[in-house]
């Protein structure tokens, strides 16, 4: 006897209910034994859905089991943790086997349709971007549920930072006998950087807390922009709201007033398009508005760097980037292999001083995936490192240089003697440290630093190359990843969701390389598939197999 159509539709309420409980349980603090019984009774109020079309009622159940536990649910940064991310992916692959099926009941309302396609969009991906924006579509169609306490969890909650501000002051006074204080000074935290005391557990914790401060002025913000039913709002308003309720930990300084804030936490222009940077603290002093830009056009660079442009909206980025891979990285990477590196090699081994020292950057910047260094007040490239940053006195003859990278994720290359390039490279090493301080960089010409500059004159001259030094990472990642789809394909035909999966493993050692860690420490393959890979492999993954392009990857080469 066929089901009734209003229990079918009252069923599906349930169902909603359940996938709505799975989603907003890492996206916000609630409490364990309120979810739990909210879950259990939509579980059980969505059986007949569930008998109806086979669905496999396991995954659900680990997930309420372990959202019962209340502990290590999301990684603090507002997605899911690795364990609870493996459980997603389960309840996500159940969804989709016969998805079509179930959301075509023609006793399921079109915004209950619309509402579970939102939750499952959302619970397919891992990217934190894309969380959020299908969020912001699950609570525009959260009307289709007739629950008021889960509609009451989802809706825009109140950022209370006391808890942390009170372990940050403690934990400050046991590391410097300082008191009310919740920030380390400068000296204090390049102290604490060293290797005597990186692992110490209240080091550990204080850059912890100090994530978390971050995060949670981030979720005031957004929480903030959503309770106006916008997607973005003008900076100075934002900054207003976060003086009255005592937010701190925050990036919006008074010099970004002209812009907007995105409910991602990302600088927009006055018509919300985004920007694809976000200028640190020093932007007062070193980096300024673009005179001739127009947000109303979006006609260009919105940001300078003295006379380099540092940052333009995403869209027109996207379009540049891909012109970018096309014209210049594709076609260098095809031939790196067979014409430049023979040409590095010559001119790392030639006597001429100059070839030596470019053959030399260029071999290590190939070799160690490095970045070529701009800034020289810091060392988080190869031009701007330091003699004091390189170890020599190793038993086995290789050299060892160490720093503190992007988001202060502590970076080692070592150069081993196991090849004639390697050897010519610790002695060239050697020879360029030789009498000076170790304050001084390592690599100059006439007491002199190198320049990136310099180093693209190199490529664009000498070697007759369209790139500059940055895109040597972009060629070395797009190589990396073309060989790792070649030589570790798919066995057998799987879920879409499983392709997905095979691929970002195969980005994660690619960003391994690329030296690409979140602010949790872990490695993200992100910014890798991104900014660095070339789109055309990611497309090409997908669609030569027979796979949809995932809406994660379509909006790099669009």
């Amino acid at each position: 006897m066929p089901v009734a159509g209003n229990k079918i539709r009252s069923s599906a309420d349930s169902f909603l209910q359940l996938l709505t409980g799975i989603n907003l349980a890492y996206r916000r603090d609630h409490d364990p034994a309120a979810l739990k019984k909210i879950l259990n009774q939509a579980k059980l109020g969505s059986k007949d859905l569930a008998t109806k079309y086979g669905l496999d009622p396991e995954p659900f159940h680990r997930a309420i089991a372990y959202l019962a536990k209340g502990k290590n649910i999301s990684d603090g940064e507002g997605n899911p943790s690795t364990p609870y991310r493996h459980i997603l992916d389960e309840v996500h692959q159940e969804l989709n086997k016969d998805r079509r099926k179930w959301l075509s009941d023609p006793n399921i309302t079109p915004s209950q349709v619309k509402l579970a396609n939102n939750l499952i969009r959302m619970m397919g991906t891992d990217e934190p971007e894309d969380i959020a924006r299908h969020e912001k579509n699950v609570e525009v169609n959260l009307k289709a549920i007739e629950n008021p306490q889960l509609r009451q969890m989802y809706s825009p909650q109140k950022v209370d930072q006391s808890p942390i501000i009170r372990d940050l002051k403690s934990v400050v006074k046991r590391l410097t006998g300082r008191t009310n204080a919740i920030e380390l000074t400068r000296a204090e935290s390049d102290k604490f950087k060293g290797e005597r005391y990186k692992d110490k557990p209240d080091v550990k914790l204080y850059r912890k807390l100090r994530t978390q401060l971050k995060q949670s002025a981030k979720d005031a913000v957004r929480e903030h922009i959503k309770s106006k039913g916008l997607d973005h709002m003008p900076v100075a308003d934002v900054r207003k709201h976060l003086e009255k309720n005592k937010i701190i930990g925050h990036d919006l300084r008074p010099v970004f007033n002209p812009l907007h804030i995105t409910s991602d936490y990302k600088l927009a222009t006055t018509l919300g398009h985004e920007i694809n940077a976000f200028p640190t603290k020093d932007f007062d002093s070193t980096v300024q508005y673009n005179p001739n830009y127009n947000p109303n056009k979006d006609n260009g660079y919105v940001f300078k760097y003295g006379d380099t442009n540092v940052a333009q909206t995403v869209k027109r980025r996207m379009g540049r980037d891909k012109a970018k891979f096309e014209e210049k990285v594709e076609p260098t990477a095809e031939i790196w292999d067979s014409k430049v590196k023979p040409r590095i090699k010559r001119d790392l081994l030639s006597s001429d001083t100059h070839r030596q020292m470019m053959g030399l950057i260029l071999h290590l910047l190939d070799e160690h995936v490095a970045r070529i260094g701009t800034n020289p007040s810091d060392s988080k490239g190869l031009t701007t490192w330091r003699v004091k940053q390189m170890s020599t006195a190793r038993a086995d003859g290789s050299v060892r240089i160490s720093y503190l990278g992007k988001k202060d994720v502590q970076q080692a290359h070592v150069i081993k003697p196991n090849n004639i390039e390697n050897k010519r490279s610790i002695y060239l090493l050697k020879n360029l440290v030789k009498g000076k301080k170790p304050s001084d960089f390592i690599f100059t010409e006439g007491n002199k630093r190198i320049t990136p500059t310099q180093v693209n004159s190199y490529l664009q001259q000498d070697l007759k190359l369209p790139i500059t030094a940055h895109k040597v990472r972009n060629i070395k990642a797009t190589m990396m990843m073309r060989d790792l789809v070649a030589s570790k394909p798919l066995k057998k035909k799987v879920s879409q969701a499983e392709a997905e999966k095979h691929f970002k493993n195969l980005a994660l050692t690619v960003a391994e390389r690329l030296g690409h860690y979140g602010s949790t420490g872990k490695v993200t393959p992100t910014t890798a598939i991104k900014n660095y890979v070339s789109p055309a492999i990611g497309k090409n993954y997908f669609t030569s197999r027979g796979y949809r392009v995932p809406e994660w990857l379509t909006k790099v080469y669009e």
